[in-house]
């Protein structure tokens, strides 16, 4: 493989660009000698035949990608299109320039998508093939004609309920899949090599939390945290730490945020109120799933509603925001009913996943939004004042949450809990929103410009003094080092 120059000279911006454009003839090279009359998928049979007689030529344009995979459309005109991720060996959102990520979390993805296919046809793109190049592992999945992140709906305040309980029960079957050494059963370790890249993340929490005691942060998050105790502060983190890292409860998604759920584009992007005929979804980015606990799926899928019904109120929208709970309350009825049908769980099992739902979901608010400001740049808020207003909310609606998850000692029922949550996000929601506006909700500008953003970009959506704070992250390309035009490593790609 070519390595990009690294003379004093060239430019980061040439560099990235030369990266991308190296790895993309990988891509077209290994997708083309998959295509051969012998395949059994008939895109690649039909592919094949064309590039023989020279009738076709495969085309492949950049999704996403630079921090931790690219993602491609590879596509012949008359021929189909199919999906391809190339994913690295590093993870830029990580701050340890040494941390390893797992290039065999393709290969789990590849079977992962086989096997959630099978608990849910028709939610997930059929999975072609699964090829290591270099040190860098291709996956190559059909194109799924569900192909707009749900979190767009989010965005527009407008939502789907067609989606909430087909998609609640799918999830909650995965959940339901038997983990254990008989045959069937999924390994406890399954894919655990994900796991130590994130571990960072946990160190990161306790510096903030440590800056609260030392008085380095005045805001309501630290005011939270001193009410709480340094004691228990510290014991939520390591409590957390622990769950993520020795937890097996089940097969779990990992990384199911809103952002990595594909929905129908709607037929109109101007009109908010309108969705695809099917209501069809599918799920994808399954390279992070493994067994661990059972709260962390769906408590990362609460947090992009929750971010956006406070983002709503900041606008004038409250109504709304209220309609983005009921929409929550929808998702875990379905979801919970399915694990006492298909799963046979009692009430306690439900009343410990509830739990522990809470704290994920107040791990992610606490993480992605407080901490790292991810995915904020991609809300309708309007001005600094706003982020930082929404920021703060996230933060506090995430440590309370990881109160509750983790150190509450009172023995509360999902319906009480629920409640607790319920009041958490409406007070925040008093206390952010403006006098009702009159101006016409904007629809998601990732809609409307047609652009998707992977797990890596979302981890660089943030605000300037984010990216200054961002500074000592690395892009690794066989060992050599380059930054974009921007100061950034990688880029969202357009």
């Amino acid at each position: 493989m070519t390595e990009p120059s690294t003379q004093d000279d060239v430019p980061p911006a040439e560099l990235l660009e030369k990266d991308k454009e190296t790895k993309k003839k990988l891509v077209i090279d290994t997708i083309s000698s998959f295509c051969k009359d012998s395949s059994p998928f008939e895109i690649f049979r039909n592919m094949g035949e064309a590039l023989n007689d020279g009738s076709g030529e495969l085309v492949v344009d950049i999704l996403t990608g630079g921090l931790t995979n690219y993602s491609y459309k590879v596509h012949m005109e008359g021929k189909g299109s199919m999906f391809a991720k190339l994913s690295f060996p590093y993870a830029l959102w990580n701050p340890d320039r040494n941390a390893h990520y797992d290039v065999k979390r393709a290969q789990a993805e590849y079977e992962m998508m086989g096997r959630y296919g099978e608990l849910a046809p028709g939610c997930v793109a059929k999975a072609y093939f699964c090829e290591a190049i270099d040190d860098m592992m291709l996956l190559v999945t059909e194109w799924s004609t569900s192909d707009e992140q749900w979190s767009n709906q989010f965005i527009d305040g407008n939502v789907d309920l067609r989606i909430a309980g087909p998609f609640a029960r799918s999830i909650a079957k995965l959940h339901c899949v038997a983990v254990g050494s008989n045959n069937g059963e999924i390994d406890p370790e399954y894919n655990t090599t994900v796991r130590p890249c994130m571990l960072t993340i946990f160190h990161l929490m306790q510096e903030t939390v440590d800056g609260f005691f030392k008085g380095d942060v005045d805001n309501r998050v630290a005011e939270l945290a001193r009410v709480l105790g340094k004691e228990t502060c510290d014991a939520i983190i390591t409590k957390n730490e622990d769950d993520f890292s020795n937890t097996r409860d089940c097969l779990i998604h990992s990384d199911l945020h809103a952002f990595n759920i594909l929905v129908e584009p709607k037929p109109e992007v101007s009109l908010l109120e309108h969705f695809g005929p099917t209501g069809s979804f599918a799920v994808c980015d399954w390279e992070m799933a493994m067994v661990g606990p059972i709260g962390r799926d769906i408590g990362l899928l609460y947090t992009v509603p929750i971010a956006c019904s406070v983002t709503h109120a900041i606008n004038g929208h409250a109504h709304i925001s209220l309609d983005m709970l009921d929409y929550l309350d929808v998702l875990w009825e379905a979801y919970a009913n399915e694990l006492q049908t298909s799963g046979e769980k009692d009430e306690e099992f439900i009343r410990k996943t509830y739990q522990n739902t809470i704290a994920w979901c107040g791990w992610f608010l606490y993480v992605a939004y407080y901490m790292l400001k991810c995915q904020v740049s991609f809300l309708p808020l309007e001005n600094s004042k706003d982020v930082d207003t929404l920021v703060e909310s996230a933060g506090v609606i995430g440590l309370q949450c990881l109160q509750w998850g983790y150190m509450s000692t009172e023995d509360l029922s999902v319906v009480e809990l629920r409640a607790k949550l319920r009041a958490l996000i409406e007070d925040e929601i008093g206390r952010t929103k403006k006098p009702a506006s009159t101006r016409r909700r904007r629809s998601s500008m990732l809609r409307a410009s047609g652009r998707r953003v992977s797990d890596g970009a979302l981890h660089f959506s943030s605000t300037k003094s984010r990216r200054e704070s961002s500074s000592s992250f690395r892009l690794s390309l066989n060992s050599k080092q380059f930054w974009n035009a921007n100061g950034i490593p990688g880029e969202i790609i357009e």
